[in-house]
């Protein structure tokens, strides 16, 4: 059973740097004990201020709480997701073009694929 306190002690690794051109800059991050678990970080370039905002399955939660409660249920995968699954299947395999970025993405934040050298990805173990 996963809880905030958990959560709390997550390493965090970057995934993505965020452009907002002269209004702000930011980064994603992904947990790597809980990868459906992400962090973005947003600054604003003038104030200097940080926004951190968490996200489960790719759809942002209220508070750290809320993500440990989403975490300890399994992620919802809808027709479209197995079928997507189905073609990766368990060996490193290049479906970008196939499956397009957004359902790759979608998988992803879920947890369900893993990312190998130069766009090749496979179904995790957890699937």
């Amino acid at each position: 059973m996963i809880d905030s306190p958990d959560l709390k002690q997550c390493t965090m690794r970057q995934t993505i740097r965020l452009n907002g051109g002269s209004a702000w800059f930011g980064y994603v991050f992904a947990c790597v004990e809980h990868p459906r678990l992400q962090r973005v970080d947003k600054c604003d370039r003038k104030t200097k201020k940080t926004t951190i905002k968490y996200q489960v399955d790719g759809e942002d939660v209220a508070s750290l709480d809320q993500a440990a409660e989403r975490l300890n249920a399994p992620p919802v995968v809808t027709q479209e997701m197995r079928a997507a699954l189905d073609a990766i299947g368990s060996e490193y395999g290049d479906h970008r073009k196939s499956l397009g970025y957004s359902t790759l993405k979608k998988l992803e934040n879920c947890g369900l694929i893993e990312w190998g050298d130069r766009g090749m990805c496979r179904v995790t173990a957890q699937t």
